[in-house]
């Protein structure tokens, strides 16, 4: 949520500042990383790995989000979950912790 608003001039530019609080998102992700689940949602039949939360002022400004929302447009959902991933890789406090099942130190998948 956009807190505080601050519009200036610098030299010939005008410059809007944005304040957001983010507090939502980072205080849902810490939920569910507390449940410990893996960040799985739903039941056996219809189930789904969030990867966490994205403050809806975080997609007109994030360079990840913006590409992210481009590739959805064009179709291409392979880059699409690469940017949002990179999206959590720089802003960790909104992801969701997953946990890796090894079975003889190979990572398995699903």
């Amino acid at each position: 949520m956009i807190t505080k608003q601050k519009i200036y001039q610098n030299g010939d530019e005008i410059c809007l500042r944005n304040t957001v609080d983010v507090s939502s998102a980072v205080d849902a992700a810490r939920r569910v990383n507390e449940i410990d689940n893996g960040g799985w949602a739903g039941d056996k039949n219809e189930r789904i790995q969030l990867m966490g939360f994205i403050p809806p002022e975080f997609w007109g400004s994030d360079p990840w989000l913006i590409c992210a929302k481009r590739a959805e447009l064009e179709g291409n959902q392979a880059k699409y979950q690469y940017y949002i991933q990179k999206f959590f890789s720089v802003w960790k406090q909104f992801a969701v912790n997953h946990k890796k099942r090894t079975w003889r130190g190979a990572v398995l998948l699903g």
